[in-house]
């Protein structure tokens, strides 16, 4: 299994990897700049932005699954500092390194619970180059974005919804599969045969309708006049089966683009030019409505000096670009024309609210305790005293045995250990990227492999120490005590839980005593953190409101289908016989009943 500081050019079995140019990665911030057509990155792309002071850019993302790594460069050029946020949870990576590698595994982290995990990514540092190559992630995960929703009742303006497209070439094709992962995304270049998911943004909510616009050209090599032959010049109704058995008919349609360039008055200025999406994007940009392919995107407008010829957007110079020069059969230009679609959607009501005791309510499900437990280990696997990131020292070094060797996650020989250099007592220290809560420790005595005696190697292991913390490597705080620790087992990891809420830079393990030897040694030792707990929240009826409802409110605060004790279906049942064979002996029988003592239910009358 491959680890941190090693080459990684393709996943290994059990992962998947996603490229830095997935649209479901969000890049927040000015600057960033993508990279294409690179031999030494994976899939020949990257993205980065080159600092010059601080900055409050970040990659951020989500993922479903439990596991996580990050591809990139180890270089001389990068920053010296990246942050990863995991729901939380801050773990940071230094890719400034001599070494000059690509597709570098730079960071991990392994045996998250199967639940969606919102990652940040950021970076402390001033100067250098801030990238990303690659993430990988459980082989049956999904990535999410930050702004992507999975139900059309869920959608606002800047949010995202997923949808798939299949077409043949030059022919208008099929949506299915709104809010769900179909298949992989289709190209941001586009595709004349498209068979693949693309996301639609919610740009708009006019007069209870929710328009959304592609956020890439879909199919290219599609004239105008196919487009038209199937009305999405002017909308079209378009059936769509969601994943619940839900069926919807949107309208979906080209934008309309300008009569001329300095008609400024249509849906793609006022939209993707122009348009923050309530301050959730930035007005125009590629790395969300991805214009700058080489493509157009075919308008539903006919240039105001010219009835014969289309309106096309967008292009490879700027979002503003308007083009008036192509026949509706496309000509010339079919191949650089392309289908961006436009969809206006009536979500229909479906929400409810129980009425009792004068009150409309709704039912809010409470969450399950999740108990405290401990991170992985906080200290990376280090392959030398400074790499992949963070120091290692130590009081005292035995001959070319190098201290990084006690957090190097190899306690498989004796060899691998930190020794001191004849010295009964002694101190290792490791020292973060950012301060860290450190709430455990584990030690583990020098493995056993044939060269010194087992019971050697247990005179070797520490007998008395303490455990400290430090910010600036002079003043240290002790944070636990140990003395009289005689009982070791070869290469087994003893556990030291603390009680700490102070963060600290630096942490090292103080011995004062060994158990006999004349070295001192330590196998592995290592470092966690908490993940802090969190209470159950109980289940209970809110009341929302005591007179009767608006629709707003309803929009607002009803509740979702969810509410199985308030959904009726119709459900099938099975007779308890249906067959005609034989089922041996029976028995006529014949009885009385008197009607009178029988009450006939006509109606009822209700108030």
């Amino acid at each position: 299994m491959a680890t941190v500081g090693q080459q990684l050019p393709i996943p290994e079995v059990g992962w998947k990897r996603i490229d830095d140019i997935n649209p479901s990665i969000k890049y927040a911030g000015t600057g960033w700049t993508s990279v294409a057509r690179d031999p030494n990155t994976y899939a020949g792309t990257g993205t980065y932005t080159t600092l010059s002071g601080a900055t409050n850019n970040s990659i951020r993302f989500s993922f479903y699954g439990t596991k996580i790594r990050i591809i990139d460069l180890y270089w001389t050029n990068r920053v010296i500092n990246v942050n990863i946020s995991i729901d939380g949870i801050i773990s940071s990576w230094n890719p400034n390194n001599s070494i000059n590698l690509y597709k570098m595994l730079v960071f991990e982290s392994l045996n998250l619970p199967l639940a969606t995990h919102e990652v940040v990514i950021t970076t402390n540092s001033t100067s250098g180059i801030f990238s990303i190559d690659a993430i990988d992630i459980d082989s049956d995960g999904r990535l999410i974005h930050p702004d992507e929703v999975f139900k059309l009742n869920d959608l606002t303006v800047g949010k995202r919804i997923r949808c798939n497209y299949k077409a043949s070439s030059n022919a208008v094709g099929s949506f299915s599969g709104i809010g769900v992962e179909t298949k992989d995304f289709i190209p941001v270049a586009s595709s004349a045969t498209p068979d693949g998911d693309f996301y639609f943004i919610m740009v708009e909510d006019w007069n209870r309708r929710k328009r959304l616009i592609a956020d890439r050209n879909i199919q290219h090599s599609i004239s105008w006049d196919t487009l038209n032959m199937f009305g999405l010049t002017t909308g079209n109704r378009v059936e769509i089966t969601l994943d619940d058995g839900t069926r919807v008919d949107p309208n979906i349609r080209l934008l309309t683009g300008g009569t001329t360039a300095t008609d400024k008055d249509n849906e793609w200025d006022k939209y993707i030019v122009n348009s923050t999406l309530n301050n959730t994007i930035i007005a125009g940009d590629n790395n969300v409505w991805n214009w700058n392919v080489g493509i157009t995107s075919w308008t539903t407008t006919t240039p105001a000096n010219n009835p014969s010829l289309r309106v096309r957007r967008g292009y490879n110079s700027s979002v503003n670009t308007w083009l008036g020069d192509a026949p509706s059969s496309g000509g010339n230009y079919l191949s650089y024309s392309a289908f961006r679609p436009m969809m206006i959607i009536e979500i229909p009501l479906s929400y409810t609210l129980f009425y009792n005791n004068g009150e409309y309510k709704r039912w809010i499900e409470g969450n399950k305790e999740v108990k405290s437990s401990y991170t992985d280990d906080l200290v990376p696997k280090m392959i030398s005293n400074n790499s992949p990131y963070g120091v290692v020292r130590a009081s005292s070094t035995y001959a070319s045995v190098s201290p990084y060797l006690a957090f190097d996650d190899s306690n498989t020989t004796e060899a691998s250990a930190w020794i001191t250099n004849a010295t009964k007592a002694g101190w290792l220290e490791y020292e973060f990227i950012s301060p860290k809560i450190i709430t455990k420790y584990t030690l583990a005595s020098q493995k056993f492999s044939g060269g010194s005696t087992v019971s050697e190697l247990f005179a070797r292991a520490p007998k008395s120490w303490t455990f400290e913390g430090s910010n600036d490597g002079v003043m240290w705080d002790i944070l636990d005590t140990q003395t009289n620790v005689s009982v070791w087992r070869d290469g087994v990891k003893s556990e030291f839980a603390i009680t700490n809420t102070q963060s600290y830079l630096k942490y090292r393990i103080n011995i004062t005593e060994n158990n006999g030897s004349t070295f001192t040694a330590i196998g592995e030792f290592e470092m966690l953190g908490t993940i802090p707990a969190v209470p159950a929240t109980p289940s209970y009826w809110k009341t929302v409101s005591r007179t009767l409802p608006s629709v707003d409110t309803f929009i607002s605060d009803g509740m979702d289908s969810y509410l199985s004790s308030l959904v009726r279906k119709i459900k099938k049942t099975e007779q308890t016989m249906t067959g005609g064979s034989a089922l041996g002996s029976g028995k006529m029988f014949r009885s009385t009943i008197d009607l009178k003592k029988w009450i006939d239910i006509r109606g009822i009358k209700v108030k």
